[in-house]
């Protein structure tokens, strides 16, 4: 049923990830983190961000960049555990 309400609202999944990928690329390309009104670690943007993509490629079926982006987010100081948690929902290839 929700996938019925989502196609009647004209939400498109794949549009959704592409649109929220080109956000945190152009973010992370940027350089700016965002303004949240919270306190971050140092370096969290940018792992954020590597997770973030990971994730939306992922979902795009992009496995191998999205392998690539878990490792840019390790190199910046990603949590073990946050990055398998991503690297566990990617297909084995």
């Amino acid at each position: 049923m929700l996938d019925a309400v989502l196609a009647s609202a004209g939400w498109d999944r794949a549009r959704a990830y592409r649109g929220d990928l080109a956000k945190t690329e152009a973010r992370l390309r940027s350089g700016k983190p965002p303004v949240t009104g919270m306190a971050a670690a140092p370096g969290a943007f940018k792992y954020y961000s590597y997770l973030n993509i990971a994730w939306d490629d992922m979902e795009l079926g992009r496995y191998a960049a999205a392998r690539r982006q878990l490792r840019q987010a390790a190199a910046h100081g990603a949590n073990p555990l946050m990055v398998s948690w991503v690297a566990r929902e990617i297909p084995a290839r």
